[in-house]
């Protein structure tokens, strides 16, 4: 299905080497929040470690 801006998610994803599900996001958070809603949250393993008893920690 083309967008608004006349490029299909199905042709963009894989030039930009993205699931369409992640331009689909993208572009959803661009319309609802501009720029904040595609600035980078970082990657995981960039915000420090993980600590005991949070999400993602496996205890080993």
């Amino acid at each position: 299905m083309p967008t608004s801006a006349g490029r299909n998610p199905r042709r963009l994803a894989p030039a930009l080497r993205i699931s369409v599900r992640s331009v689909e996001r993208w572009r959803r958070a661009w319309r609802e929040r501009g720029e904040a809603g595609v600035l980078s949250k970082g990657h995981r393993a960039c915000l420090g470690p993980v600590k005991s008893g949070s999400p993602g920690w496996s205890g080993s």
